[in-house]
């Protein structure tokens, strides 16, 4: 096969991975994925993958303890990303304890983790990080739910040659590390009312975390909290930082609402929105955010299932100051299984210095079909509305039994990425459940590709 420079060589790529029982309380396992080069998976529709990631493991389960040990090796397929810069994660330690109840029903946690990173070119990082809790949950009388927390994370770093924040050409090392103390109160209080026909769940929520400023010194690289995304999920949480290199300084309130509606045979409806107030606003968070200011976006979400043929979910996120839209998200799907339609729309606000929340704004559509218990249909199409420009276009035929499988697929794809053309792809596959994977398929020229 001919490679994106033109020259040919043997193209190709590796899927494997085993798992197996320890002891009762101990499991092991390594998953490989390799691909020859960049383009080979997309190109040939193995997959859409732009990281490939490599596994050994093992781990243990006890009570509610877990901990683990992890080596990982990432093929990164980007076309802008250098692999001699992408990290090898050999080893990776972790801990987590949860413990009984106290007299008062407090319980104490522990999250411990051990990390090392190493790159051939960039910077190497070791890690040593405590992270100890504490949580009393109480409910009052009225019914009242309330919850007293605090934490302490305790990180120690050795760093090599890590990106200086303040010298765009520099480059810092040593060791260094940090004591971040957070605590934090959470009130909720649900009101439920009872009908003939439903019942009506009404729920306030109040919150106060108080923590010192600060807590990020240069010499400690964000390795892992990169990309941050404010939704309803995180809205409320001690950290909205997805792991360990980066925490939250400083002290914040949070309110919203949640309410829920369900009917006395079939269908629900439930609905959220919520808000933070950061008391100092430091600049921790970038520009499009949702948390460079004071006051966060309002973040929320409305899930609606009438009866099992419909439901429908929307996610949003809107400008503090004047509430436009900064996300939107639906997803929707209608019908029995015999034919059940489905569509959904994204739009994203980009974020400043982002790569993975840019502008977006696109649409699918698809529709399903069990026709028997063995023969099923699938149609999508993906139309990106920023440029106004199909994705993708794809017709699926399945056919599953207790012993054999078969699809085939027709699959038109717009993206272009190095040899990576306009292209129309028919695949068949066909699977022996007891023995394995047989897959045969090619690629047809379009019209644009032939001068038609």
């Amino acid at each position: 096969a001919s490679t994106p420079d033109g020259d040919t060589q043997v193209r190709g790529h590796f899927n494997g991975g085993a798992k197996f029982d320890i002891s009762n309380t101990w499991r092991g396992g390594i998953k490989a994925s390799f691909a020859s080069d960049d383009t080979y998976l997309r190109r040939y529709h193995f997959g859409f993958d732009t990281v490939l990631t490599s596994r050994a493991f093992a781990e243990g389960f006890r009570g509610r303890t877990y901990a683990a040990a992890n080596a990982y090796h990432f093929q990164d397929l980007r076309s802008d990303v250098d692999q001699a810069t992408v990290p090898l994660a050999i080893p990776m330690f972790d801990y987590n304890f949860v413990g009984e109840p106290g007299r008062l029903g407090g319980r104490w946690s522990l999250d411990a983790n051990f990390l090392t990173l190493t790159r051939d070119v960039g910077a190497d990082t070791r890690r040593l990080s405590f992270k100890t809790g504490w949580r009393l949950p109480h409910t009052s009388r009225t019914g009242e739910l309330y919850s007293f927390f605090g934490s302490l994370q305790t990180d120690a770093y050795w760093v090599h040659e890590t990106q200086d924040p303040d010298n765009a050409s520099g480059t810092l090392s040593g060791i260094t590390g940090r004591i971040f103390p957070q605590i934090g109160f959470d009130w909720r209080f649900p009101l439920v009312w009872r009908g003939r026909q439903s019942s009506t769940v009404i729920e306030p929520i109040a919150g106060i975390i108080v923590g010192p400023n600060g807590g990020n010194p240069d010499k400690i690289p964000n390795e892992d909290s990169l990309d941050f995304e404010l939704d309803d999920t995180n809205i409320f949480a001690a950290t909205r930082f997805t792991g360990i290199d980066k925490v939250e300084g400083g002290s914040r309130a949070y309110y919203g609402l949640r309410g829920s509606l369900y009917g006395s045979q079939s269908g629900y409806a439930t609905a959220f929105i919520g808000q933070s107030y950061r008391f100092r606003s430091d600049g921790l968070f970038a520009e499009g955010s949702g948390l460079e200011n004071n006051f966060s976006d309002l973040v929320g979400r409305v899930k609606l299932v009438p009866q099992k043929y419909f439901q429908m979910l929307y996610r949003f996120r809107l400008n503090n100051k004047s509430l436009n839209p900064r996300r939107n998200e639906i997803i929707a799907s209608a019908g029995p299984s015999f034919l059940r339609l489905g569509t959904s729309y994204l739009f994203i606000e980009g974020q400043e210095a982002s790569d993975a929340f840019p502008d977006r704004e696109e649409l699918s559509l698809t529709a399903t079909s069990r026709i028997t218990d063995n023969w099923s249909m699938r149609a999508s199409t993906l139309r990106d509305l920023q440029t106004g420009k199909d994705r993708n276009h794809s017709f699926e035929v399945n056919y599953s039994d207790d012993c054999f499988e078969f699809s085939g697929s027709f699959a038109r794809s717009f993206t272009q990425d190095r040899d990576i053309k306009v292209t129309d792809t028919i695949f068949f596959k066909i699977k022996l459940k007891t023995l394995g994977t047989v897959g045969a398929g090619g690629a047809v020229k379009t019209p644009e590709q032939t001068g038609g």
